[in-house]
């Protein structure tokens, strides 16, 4: 996969399969990228993969897998940081990483659907959300690593901190707000 729009936008819509690419460059650049798998007759249609994930270099990321009874699972590696963010993959897994920059959004809308959402900044000055702005979840567990701007999110209902899949870390302050119950699975460690 290699979409090349500079600036511009991507829009890239499947009905049918997977989005796989095995190398480690760039896949998607572009100032907006909206990705949808709609294919409801297949078994979790996936946007990248644990070991190869799809590598973005955008502001604005949309990615839809949640179509069908099995939704596919999302595994993003994002090279410059993200201003807004939309990815839904219903019952499936979002898992993104963050090489450079933060994880910002400001729409108020969900940000991330998913049953288990990862979501990992590199070291430094980086951040998941903001004080005036969290990122809004609708997940099941929460697994998240930030640096020193710290994790700031909202969840739709309850959620589970880590849940034995790995903590919640960060070298920055941790506020998660949830309209039920959160619960922990694993360490929590914020060094604040």
């Amino acid at each position: 996969l290699n979409l090349y729009a500079g600036t511009g936008n991507v829009t890239l819509v499947l009905t049918e399969g997977a989005v796989t690419d095995g190398d480690l460059a760039d896949d998607i650049t572009a100032n907006v990228a909206t990705v949808t798998l709609s294919d409801t007759n297949d078994s979790g249609d996936n946007f990248g993969a644990s070991g190869n994930p799809i590598g973005t270099s955008v502001n604005d990321l949309r990615v839809d897998t949640s179509a069908g009874t099995n939704p596919g699972s999302q595994w993003i590696t994002e090279a410059n940081g993200l201003t807004q963010l939309n990815l839904n993959a219903g019952t499936g897994n979002v898992t993104l990483v963050l090489t450079a920059g933060s994880v910002a959004d400001t729409d108020g809308g969900v940000d991330i659907t998913a049953n288990v959402a990862t979501v990992t900044t590199a070291a430094g000055a980086t951040a998941i959300g903001a004080t005036g702005n969290p990122i809004a979840t609708n997940v099941t567990t929460l697994i998240s690593t930030s640096g020193t701007g710290g994790t700031y999110v909202t969840e739709t209902d309850g959620v589970a901190l880590g849940s034995g899949a790995g903590g919640n870390t960060s070298t920055g302050p941790i506020v998660i707000v949830a309209a039920g119950a959160i619960t922990t699975g694993d360490t929590i460690t914020t060094t604040a």
